[in-house]
């Protein structure tokens, strides 16, 4: 299936802005962007290096390497045992938040997001606290939010753009840790170590199956993905470059990581698809190849 074609893509210099009182408003400018494995634009206001899924990776790794109470530790108490369930010791714990230990961190976390994303498509009002906690993690918006909290108006008249892109920052949080509980279940540590020397980008491409768009090369994306001519036919016809690197996939049964072998556009959709590309760009004006998106 072909992803939509992203037109924003070709416009380097953009900018989000949160609404603050008194006419006043904030500005971060788009650095980095993403398509997710669900077909989803992502953009941020931080560098490809450090971002909201880079920032989603350290936690996944952290909460893979630390056991469950460690990462939700709670305080021992003494109140009426009726209501609580002894799960260490002298270690009691409300029967609710023992239910929700029974879980791994991320399952908790990955559930919280799905119920934000499913209320954010079903709502055409956007939450400026959103843009600001979504767009990015650590960059301008984010710092500043901690100085104007009290001033932001909560529900403004946003973009259908700016809703869209909240979506695919939460769906690509979403792919990440789903990808990290997949690999709760890999038994060999050297093979999981590997995974984690990776580049955070490449491991973003070639495990989680995200694309990224490239920004020191213009209209380039890098992707894992073997069937280019059918994923990326609509930018291919507007000239972008398809750059591949190796993909792998999570073998849950197997409890074990394989890496996928490159197609090179062998199979006869594929060839097709080329000869279809070759064909428009050659004999359809630049201007008129989107009469032809699939």
């Amino acid at each position: 299936m072909a992803i939509p074609y992203y037109y924003q893509l070709e416009d380097k210099n953009r900018f989000i802005e949160v609404k603050l009182d008194k006419g006043r408003s904030i500005k971060g400018r788009i650095l980095a962007s993403y398509i997710t494995p669900k077909g989803d634009l992502a953009e941020v206001t931080s560098t490809h290096k450090e971002n909201n899924f880079t920032y989603c990776m350290n936690r996944g790794k952290y909460s893979l390497e630390e056991s469950d109470f460690k990462a939700l530790t709670p305080v021992p108490i003494k109140y009426d045992k009726k209501e609580f369930v002894q799960s260490d010791k002298n270690l009691y714990l409300p029967k609710e938040l023992f239910e929700k230990l029974k879980k791994h961190p991320l399952e908790i976390r990955c559930n919280e997001l799905k119920e934000r994303l499913r209320k954010l498509k079903q709502s055409n009002c956007v939450n400026s606290f959103d843009i600001v906690d979504y767009y990015n993690y650590c960059g301008a918006l984010r710092l500043k939010h901690s100085f104007l909290k009290n001033q932001i108006e909560p529900y403004k008249d946003y973009s259908e753009e700016v809703r869209q892109n909240l979506i695919g920052l939460i769906s690509g949080q979403i792919s990440i840790y789903e990808t990290f509980i997949l690999l709760k279940g890999i038994q060999n540590a050297s093979e999981y170590e590997s995974l984690m020397k990776l580049d955070k980008n490449d491991f973003l491409i070639s495990i989680v199956g995200f694309d990224k768009v490239e920004t020191m090369k213009r209209r380039a994306i890098t992707t894992s993905k073997s069937n280019i001519n059918e994923v990326f036919f609509n930018y291919l016809i507007m000239d972008w470059d398809i750059c591949q690197i190796p993909g792998y996939v999570i073998d849950k049964s197997a409890s074990s990581v394989r890496k996928l072998e490159q197609s090179n556009g062998d199979s006869f959709l594929e060839r097709e698809l080329k000869e279809e590309i070759s064909l428009i760009k050659k004999k359809v004006p630049y201007y008129e190849r989107n009469k032809y998106f699939i």
